[in-house]
Order: structure tokens, then sequence, then C-alpha cells
């Protein structure tokens, strides 16, 4: 079989071989030509490429009778075939044409593996040993000690000139070689090794890669190892013979030592003291004469005692001859009686330049003298940072001693050996200049150029010491080590330091600041190490950790010379895999592996996708890192390490790329040959240069048309625009003629008043001659047609400034239109012309201003009469019809008149246009004002007319409800003032005087007749203008107030206002005459606070009516004042409850009315609620007034009883209900009762003095 990269699958050609007897295959090589030799127990098959892909086979003759096991290619082309046989060779010349020759020195030899290493060795094992020959022609064989027999399956030879050999029974053998063929040191990797074991004893087959990895099939696996020699070693004789989860059974080691006879001393964390002797390789057991408990520290003084700061206290181990000590204790004062039973009490030891011992514990410092046995024990009394000092360093050079503490920072103890007393400096975290980064020391050391290193919980310090003098200090920032925890640092011979951390062992350069960590994949016994290390005199340096101790010599470190080669593994676009040979989204675009791809092109849409990568160098594959940068996009270069073996890119732009990968293997040697791949990512449709030349083809378009466009555009607005200046021009002069008539108007229509009432005066005399009355007849029936024509102006002014409202109610409309032309009868005989009305029997109500339509049919009928000459005929017709469920009245006007000529007609309708008419005088207002009705009426109006044979008018406009907006209709009938009625009592006041009138007017002529018309029943005054008027009202305090609309200086609104915004005015009624009828004049005045409003002329009967029923209302009202209760609101039917809770809270008010401050909260109180309970229910009680209204109405009630008294003066009043505020009084007062206190004590006392009277 056959695995396919591309398809990724395996491909089964066993048919095809067509040997059916084939049972075995034991060999596969391909040679460089490219052929496939297949070795199996009766010959050769050789398998030749095809054009397709695939393979041709053919069975190799001359082969048929040999057993092959193993075939190989020399560096001269040779073929040579390891058989059960012997060793054949085929020699290069092609496989028809080579010769099969048997080599003689190994023939009858059954031989299981034939390799040719890098340097053209030929190795052939055998069954009876391993030969080998360098050039092809001489063998000889490999000189192995006499009792050792390997059974040698398979044989490879690395760079370092170590020959692997693999054996079917006992595992994997090491054989240094000494060329031609000695064998200087054999080596044997077994299943039965305690550590590096391999998985099964019979290995099948060897390989080395480029990287120096060996790799090893077995039985049971594949396993593999770096044939390189290790950097760390593992310190066996404390292993034990059980494997772990970290690999074998080792132990945790508290203290590492090296005396002066270069012996390790070993403390595990189980209490076992041990010492090692290089030399012999012997480890004894020290625990029995020594100490059998943990050890903290164990030092050597310059005398070469050993001290041993033990679980239980601190040894004194005194050398004797034969490598003998004699052990003592010592007595310390001051120990707690439960330290022996305390984990860790004695911490560390150091010693002085005096010879004096300084110890370390959990309660204090103690500096131990040996030679007289005293000591003294010094604390944070002494200044010490800390009672609990963890780790010590001895400066002898400059007196000091260094104390690390174990939560609170460095001491630095400066001594004396004839003084006791110590001084000491303390540095601790975030202490200024000179600061830590962390509080909790745990190791200090000095190298040999006399900076002090410290080794913290959070980070490396290093402090600069000049003459005993700190000078500096700084935190290490290399990477890796700003927070690490660092617990041992050991100086090598070279200067650099190591570093026992929680994470792993550190290397240090403090010369270049670089950083290299170690782990277990390194060879280490575990990632986490303990507070121990030692280094011998010759360099090694020995470190212990939690699983046993590795040692190691920084000198004999090398550096691996293979980068490794870097591999394109896999390409996945938005998740998914993309195989060779297989299709994505229709397009293969892989057609090999993507390692042997240079060129890769994506679609717009594949523009996100993942790189995968990694590197043949597998000695320690997780140290391994890698550079990658996709040029024409990324700007830096990006470094992952092994975890992160994978480049993503997402939404990459359309253009061509270069990816570009490098490697490094674990000591930072990189490949300078780059792995590159090309990607271009093709642009979208529309966005390929072909699209761009469609879109710049439709934007050259685009910009003519829109270039057309705005020409055409700004022609057309420059001829808007004129046709607007002139239809303006022309609205203004319509509107300076409009304007004008109507301010003709408005002057024409006070004369017209003056005329219109004393004519209707004289009309109503009697014993008046017939000659007197035709001619008050014609004079009225002349002031009625020159005021029809004003209102028409006026009118026609209101719709133009949409101040016309329509009335719309529901008529009959047929006999609305019959009526308008049975109005014409009399005209129709003076004229001798016909007037027809056809109309349809039955009419449903429409809905219509009545008062509109008649204009309208007035309009267009008087106008048919004026050029319709004798004997001639009009007809007005009148139907419904219905469009779109809508209906519609159609009414038309024909005449049979001298037409309108076709130049006329389309100005018509515009205003004072006119033609000559036949009968009496063409004003051209009728029907502009008719079209401007009809079309304030959602109609139309529409006329078609030829010269000679008469015109016709007709109107269309809706007569349906829904048609009208509802503010738009009112009752049928409704008059827009109420009916006046006579008063019921005479104008005069309670002492039997007139009632004083004020009249306002600036015309002197309406002035006297208003004043004719009303001296019989008032007494009047009069003003010329609002500012004479509103000086006379506060003098004389008139009963009304008659005032003009429009008057010089002060106007009738302004004087309405500043009347009823005075308290000592604003009880006066106020009537407004005025020539304008406009509702919107109606509604100013009335808002401004006028009572009535009359439209000139007026009849002088009426003016009197609505004066007396003003006064009459007011007396009513004072009267009503008089007689009511004033305490008592309008009785309401209420629930018990809601009854009771009124009552309480009046009783409440009244019985602390006098307080100011009575208010709502207190209310609250006496009611035993909250405030919004309160509220709540006096919402649903009182209808919406709030409990504050309803106080304030019962002090304002209290008030006006107190008032009508007329026995206090508005002063006392307001302290008698609890009142401090006179115009809040006055204003709320007002709004109650319509008056001030003060009217209100007048009126009360006027009431008294006619009841007197009258009885």
């Amino acid at each position: 079989m056959r695995y396919d990269p591309r398809t990724d699958r395996y491909v089964d050609y066993t048919p095809q071989l067509g040997i059916p007897e084939l049972k075995k295959v034991r060999t596969i090589f391909e040679e460089r030509s490219g052929t496939i030799w297949i070795g199996h127990e009766k010959g050769v098959i050789l398998a030749q490429p095809a054009p397709d892909g695939g393979y041709t086979f053919v069975a190799a003759s001359g082969f048929e009778a040999l057993d092959v096991n193993c075939i190989t290619e020399d560096q001269r082309g040779n073929i040579w075939l390891g058989t059960s046989q012997g060793l054949y060779l085929c020699e290069a010349g092609g496989h028809k044409k080579r010769s099969l020759r048997l080599i003689s020195e190994i023939s009858q030899q059954q031989v299981r593996y034939v390799e040719c290493d890098p340097w053209g060795v030929l190795w052939v094992s055998h069954n009876h040993g391993i030969a080998t020959s360098t050039d092809g022609k001489l063998f000889s064989e490999l000189h192995l000690p006499d009792e050792l027999r390997i059974q040698a399956v398979c044989t490879i030879r690395d760079r370092k000139d170590h020959l692997w050999v693999g054996s079917n029974t006992e595992g994997i053998y090491s054989l240094e070689l000494e060329f031609p063929n000695r064998v200087t040191s054999i080596d044997r990797y077994a299943k039965s090794d305690l550590f590096g074991r391999i998985s099964d004893n019979d290995i099948s087959c060897l390989c080395l890669d480029r990287s120096g990895v060996l790799w090893a099939g077995t039985r049971r696996g594949v396993n593999h190892a770096p044939t390189a020699a290790p950097q760390f070693q593992t310190f066996k004789p404390l292993l034990g013979k059980r494997y772990t989860e970290l690999g074998y059974d080792g132990q945790h080691i508290n203290a590492l030592f090296i005396d002066a006879d270069e012996k390790l001393w070993i403390n595990t964390f189980k209490g076992s003291t041990y010492r090692y002797d290089f030399r012999s390789g012997v480890l004894e057991d020290l625990s029995a004469s020594v100490t059998g408990n943990s050890i903290s520290r164990i030092i050597q003084s310059s005398n070469g005692t050993i001290w041993i700061a033990a679980q239980e206290g601190v040894y004194r181990l005194d050398r004797l001859p034969y490598g003998r000590f004699r052990r003592s204790q010592l007595h310390l004062p001051g120990i707690p009686a439960d330290a022996p039973q305390r984990y860790r009490y004695f911490l560390d030891l150091c010693e002085d330049e005096h010879g004096d011992i300084w110890i370390a514990t959990m309660d204090g410092l103690i500096r131990h003298n040996p030679e007289s046995g005293r000591s003294i024990t010094y604390t944070i009394a002494h200044g010490l940072a800390s009672n609990s000092t963890y780790s010590l360093l001895s400066d002898r050079k400059n007196g000091l001693i260094w104390a690390g503490s174990a939560d609170n920072g460095l001491s630095k103890i400066r001594y004396t050996d004839t003084d006791p007393g110590i001084d000491v400096e303390v540095l601790r975290q975030g202490s200024g200049s000179l600061a830590l980064s962390d509080n909790h020391i745990w190791c200090l050391h000095m190298t040999k150029d006399g900076a002090v290193w410290i080794g913290t919980d959070a980070g490396l310090n290093r402090l600069t010491v000049l003459d005993g003098t700190i000078s500096a200090t700084s935190h290490i920032l290399a990477p890796g080590l700003e927070n690490a925890k660092i617990v041992a640092i050991t100086e090598d011979l070279s200067g650099d330091l190591w570093l026992n951390g929680s994470q792993g062992l550190f290397h240090y350069t403090p010369s270049s600041g670089h950083v290299k960590r170690y782990v277990s994949d390194d060879g280490l016994q575990s990632n986490t190490w303990t507070e121990v290390a030692a280094i011998s005199k010759n360099g090694w340096i020995f470190v212990g950790g939690i699983n046993g101790i590795n040692y190691f010599n920084p000198n004999r470190f090398s550096t691996d010379p293979y980068p490794g080669t870097p591999f394109l593994s896999e390409l996945k676009i938005f998740g998914q895999r993309i195989l060779p040979g297989r299709e994505y989204d229709g397009h293969m675009l892989l057609q090999k592996p993507l390692n042997s791809t240079r060129q890769l092109e994506l679609n717009y849409n594949q523009n996100s996708f993942t790189i995968e990568f990694t590197s043949d160098q597998h000695v320690n594959p997780s140290k391994n890192s890698f550079r990658y940068r996709l040029d024409g996009y990324d700007t830096e270069w990006t470094t992952v390490g092994s975890e992160r073996r994978f480049a993503t890119y997402t939404r990459l732009p359309e253009g061509r790329y270069t990816f570009r990968l490098g490697v490094s293997n674990g000591d930072d040697v990189w490949n300078e040959n780059e792995r590159t791949l090309t990607i271009i990512v093709h642009p979208a449709p529309w966005a390929t240069w072909w699209a761009y030349l469609i879109y710049l083809v439709l934007a050259t378009a685009l910009l003519t048309a829109a270039v057309f466009y705005l020409t055409a555009r700004q022609r057309w607005r420059r001829k808007l625009f004129m046709q607007q200046i002139e239809q303006e021009k022309a609205r203004e002069l319509s509107e300076m003629k409009l304007g004008f008539y109507t301010n003709i108007t408005h002057e024409l229509r006070t004369p017209l008043a003056l005329i219109t009432a004393p004519l209707k005066d004289l009309e109503e005399r009697n014993g008046l001659d017939e000659y007197v009355s035709f001619r008050l007849g014609l004079i009225r029936r002349n002031v009625n047609k020159l005021l029809k024509l004003i209102n028409q102006l006026l009118e026609i002014r209101r719709v133009s400034a949409q101040n016309l409202p329509l009335k719309i109610s529901c008529y009959n409309l047929a006999y609305t239109v019959r009526e308008v032309v049975r109005s014409f009868g009399s005209m129709s005989e003076q004229t001798d012309i016909m007037l027809h009305f056809e109309a349809p029997q039955t009419l449903p109500d429409a809905w219509f201003d009545r008062d509109k339509i008649e204009k309208i049919l007035q309009n267009l009928i008087s106008n048919a009469y004026k050029f319709t000459p004798e004997q001639g005929d009009i007809h007005v017709r009148l139907a419904v019809e219905t469009h779109d469920k809508v209906r519609y009245a159609c009414i038309s006007v024909q005449d049979s008149g001298i037409g309108i000529p076709s130049a006329d007609l389309p100005r018509i309708f515009d205003l004072f246009f006119h033609s000559t008419p036949l009968n009496g005088v063409s004003s051209g207002v009728g029907l502009s004002f008719s079209k401007a009705l009809i079309e304030l009426h959602q109609g139309q109006i529409t006329v078609s007319s030829k010269e000679g044979q008469g015109s016709l008018f007709i109107i269309r406009f809706p007569i349906d409800r829904h048609c009208y907006p509802e503010e738009q209709i009112v009752l049928p009938d409704k008059s827009s003032h109420p009916p006046i009625e006579k008063p019921d009592r005479p104008a005069s006041g309670p002492d039997d005087r007139k009632y004083l009138v004020l009249i306002i007017e600036d015309n002197p002529d309406m002035n006297a007749y208003i004043v004719s018309c009303l001296e019989s029943q008032f007494r009047t005054a009069v003003a010329f203008n609002g500012e004479e008027g509103l000086a006379l009202a506060q003098k004389l305090k008139p009963d009304v107030v008659i005032c003009d609309l429009m008057m010089p200086v002060m106007d009738g609104i302004e004087f309405t206002c500043r009347m009823k915004s005075n308290p000592r005015t604003n009880f006066i009624p106020i009537i407004i005459h005025s020539v304008k009828e406009d509702q919107k004049s109606i509604r100013e005045a009335l808002t401004a606070g006028a009572q009535e409003y009359i439209i000139k002329p007026f009849e002088a009967e009426n003016l009197n009516f609505r004066i007396s029923n003003l006064l009459s209302s007011r007396e009513h009202f004072a009267r009503k004042l008089r007689s009511e209760t004033i305490t008592n609101p309008t009785p309401v039917e209420l629930p018990s409850d809601d009854e009771q809770l009124l009552q309480k809270m009046s009783s409440i008010v009244e019985a602390n009315i006098q307080n100011p401050l009575f208010d709502i909260e207190y209310l609250a109180k006496e009611l035993h609620m909250s405030r919004m309970q309160l509220y709540r229910r006096m919402q649903r009680v009182a209808g919406g007034r709030t409990v504050s209204e309803i106080i304030r109405d019962i002090r304002i009630k209290r008030a006006a009883q107190l008032l009508a008294s007329g026995g206090m003066r508005v002063n006392e009043v307001m302290i008698e209900v609890g009142m401090n505020n006179q115009y809040r009084f006055t204003k709320y007062f007002q709004e109650m009762y319509g008056m001030t206190p003060k009217e209100y004590i007048q009126v009360h006392q006027a009431d008294k003095t006619t009841d007197l009277t009258e009885s």
C-alpha cells in the first residue's frame, strides 16, 4: 500500500502485483532513479512510475530464488540485497543489465540489515555479527567483546561516530567506534532501564533524522531520543525502582552541600541525610550519626567545622581522622520548647569574618561565638526588618551580614568584633529609590564583582554595593524573570547565574541580559525546584528539586548546530481543512501537498485562511521557535513558540503576497533558508480591471448626464425664477390693489354706518309723505348695494389670507338655489329677460355653507343679467353627480348673451378684470370672489363661451358630510350671536342713578351718534383714543365701556388687555365695535377680555339691549353673592365615608384657619393619613381638585363672610384667615368672586343701604 498525501488516503497495489503466491513483503526501497524495489520471500518486484501518476509492476528476473530481507543503495548507485542466503550486489547499469553477484565473505549468512551511511561506509548485520566495508569490496568484522553477542537486525551511524545497533531481543546498543573496526565503549538501552527505558526490546528498525534524533521502531510503538550527550545528568544513586507521573521515583531535596573534600551532602524531605563520594561512587547514609530530621542549611566554617541547621536544632560536626566527625548540639538561649516540633525553625547559617556563626530563626537572628559559646539574639527591637529571618549572606570584605526576611524585606547589618551592637539598614518594596520588587526574600548571593543578588517572590534584584554602602538597586526585567519566583542562586565559573525557580531552571547572563529557561523536557527532574544548590571546584553544579537532583557543567554545554527546516503542514480556509487534489467551492486549490506548493491562488471569498507549519528539529520540539511574515501585508516579523504553530489572516485584501517562514531550535539557532509561499488573492468580479473600466464608462456617462441635467435644470430654474418674479410682482400688485380697496372699504363702512342708522330712524317715523318715502327707499337701496360690494371686497381679502372659515350644515339644496333664483324675479320683469330654473323633483339633503353658495349664485346670475340683451334667456340648472362614492352638486348658469372673447377667457376670474356690460356696471370683483369661495368649498368653477352665443358657468362642490373637517361642521340655523333679550329692569343703578357708559371712538361723528343713541337711558362719557379712554375708565369707574377696535395711539385690543390686567378696572364689561367681521379679529377681542363684539353698522336698539343685558347679568350676580351661604359648597352625593372625610377635613381647616403655616402635611397628620393617601383620596372625592386648593377656597370663603359683615378691614380679614400675602389674597379672591375685596365691600355696603331704604 502507498499513502497518497494529495488525497489523504492509502492506495492498495496488491491486485496489480500479479503474483498470487506472494505472501510476505519484507522491505521496500526507492532508488535515486525513482524505481521502487519491493523485496519479498520469493524475489523482487520493480515498480516503475507511470505517466498517469500510478506505477507499473514487473517481477525482476534472476531474483526468484532469493528470500530478500533488506535492500539499500550505495553512493555509487549499486544495489545491495540482504537475503537469507547471504549478501548480494546488483551493480549499477539499469535493472535489466545489472548482474547479480554473491559476496563471498558474507555467504551462507542470514543478512538481516544492510545500510550505507552518509560517509559511504557499508554496514551489514548478519546472524554472526556485524561486517563493514568502506569500498564495497573488502569486508571486515566488527570486533566486539567476547561476552557480547549482538543479534543485530538494524544499524545506523550518527555524526559523532556512534554506531547504533538494534537487536530483536536485547534492545538498542550504542557503540563508540575507533576506526577501522574497533569498539571503545558500549552502552545498552533496554526495557528494564529505570530511567529513559524503551517500550520493547524487539527492535525492528532504526532511523536517524537530520536533527540527530534516533527513532526506533519496536513491536510496541516508536521510541525516539537525541543522540547528542545530554546537558543535564540525573543523580541516579537516589532514584527509586518504580515509575511515577514524573517519570521515575525521585526524592524531595531539602539541602545540598559540597565539603572541602569534594563530597556531596544531601538531605531529603523525609529526613534522610547522605554523603556521596565522587571518587568511589559510594552513597553513605548519615541519618543515624547526624540527624534523621530535615535540614535547612549545611555550611563549613573556615576551620573545617561543619555546621548544620536541622529541624530540632543546630549541630556542630568537628572533623576526626579517617573521615569521621564528632557531633555536638548548640545550646542557644531563647529557643522555645516547641521548636523541634516545628517543620523549619532554624532556617539558615553563615560565618562572618571573625568566625562567629549567624543563625536565622523564626524568632530572630542569633550570633554565636564558637570559642566562648556565648550567643546574642537580634530582633526587630534592634532594627531588623523582621524577626522571621529566612536567608543569610556574609560579606566578610565589608563586615556585613545580609538578612532576608520572609515577609518584610532585607536587612543590611553592620557588626564589629568588640561591640555586640549592630547597625541596621532596611530595604523594602516601595521604599523609594532603593526599593525591592517584593518583601519575601528567598535567597541571597554575592558574585565575584561584589554585587548582591536577591531572589524574591516576584523577581530577581541586584544591589550595587561600594565599600559597604548601597549605591543602587535594580529589578531584573529580562523576559521570563520579571515576576519569577527565585529560590536559589548559583554562580558558575564564567560568572553566569543559575536560578532555581518555581517554574523551571533559569540561566541568566548578567553581561548581556540573556535568559534561557530549562524545564523537564530538557532532561530535568521536574519544573519545580527547592532552595538548594551547590557547585564543585571543577564547575559542576548540583541543583535539587521535588523529584531528585540534577547536575551539569555549563562549560560542557554545546550548541545544537541544526536549526531545523521549516515545513508548511496544512492549509485551512474559514476553518475547513484543504486537502491536495480535492475541490473547495468548485476550485482545486492544492494540486500537491502544501509544502511542495510554490504558489497559492485564492478567490476573493477565500481570503480568510490559516497556514499551519512545523519543523524537523526533534531534539526538543517544545523549544523550537518560528517567525513568519506576509510580505505586502505584515510590517514586522511575528515570533511564536511551538505551542502556536500557525498563522491566521482574515479578510486579506486582493493582491500578491509572499509568506516567509523561519525556524530555530532550542538554542536560538535560526535557519537562514526560509520557506516561502506566494499567495495571490484574486479580486472580486466587481473589483477587477474590466469592472473598473465599466465603472469608468458608467461614471463618464453619468457625469455627462449630470452635466446635461444640471445645465437644463439651471435653465429651468432661471425660467421658473423669472416666472416667480413675474407672479410675485403680479401678486404684489394685486395685493396692493386689494389692500388699497380693503382700506378704502374699512373707511367707507363707518360713514355707511352713520348713513344706515339715521336712515332707519327716518324711515320708522310716522307721517312721511310719498315724496320723502320714495327718496329714502332709493337711498337705502344704493347704500345696500355699496355695502354689499364692500363686504365682497373684504371677504376676498379674507379668502386670500385664508381667514374666511366655512360653516357647513345640512340644508335643502334645491330650496336654497330656488330662493336665490326667485330673488331675481323683479329684475326679470325690469329687463324683459326670462330666468328659468331646472332641478330634479326629489333631492336629498346636502352639506354645504349656504351663505357662500348663495353669494356665488347671486354673482353668477347677476353677471348673466349684465351681459344678456333684452328678450334673452338665463337658465339655472341643478343636478347631483356621484364620483368615487362622493356626491357632488352641479349648478350651471347659462345665458344667451354676447359671450366672452376667447382671449379674455383665461383672465375672466382675475380680480378687477371686467368687460363692458350691456346692463348696469361691472366692478371686476364678482367672478374672482365666486372662484375664491367655490375653491374654499373644495369645489371648482368652469366657463365656456363663444362670442355672440352666450356663456355657460358651472360650479361643482361636494355635499357629503365626511368631505369636510369636523371643526367646519355646525348645527343648522345656528346664529353667531345669542338672541338679544330686553332687560328685566331699568338701566339704572341701585341708587336709581343712570349707569355710566364710556364711549371710546376716534371718529367724532360716530362718537356723537353713539352718544345720541344712549343718552336717553344712560349717562355717557367720551374719549377719542385708547389712552384717553384708559385714563377716564380709571378715574370714572364706568359701568360699561364701548370701544372701537382700530384707533390711533392705543387700539381696542391693547386697551382691553390693560383694563383687564388692572384690579381696579378688570370687573368693568367691555363692548368692542368694529367694521372688521373676520373671526380672527373677533377671537382676539374676546381673548383679550371683551364681553361683546358688535360689527358696524349696527342698530341703536340692539346696542341698547346688549348694554342693558350686561348690566342686568352683573346685578343678578351681585344679588346671588349676597343671598347664598358662602362657606357651604354645592351639595354633592357622596358615599358615607367620603362625606365624613370632607366634614372632618372642613372642621380641621376651620380650627386652624388663623395659622398661616397650616398646609397639607399638617392636615394629613391630623387625619392620620399619608400625604399620598390623602392626595389620591381627594382626587376621587373632589373631582380633580387638589388639597391645597380646597384649603385655599375655605380661607377665601371665610374671608368673604368677614368682608360682607362690614366690620373688618381687608388686612384684618387676611390675619383672621391665615393669609399674609396681600397680592395672592387679592388674586385668589378676584378669581373666585370676579372683583377685588374692596369692591366686594362696596357692593355689600350698597346692598345694605338699598335694603334699609326699601324697608
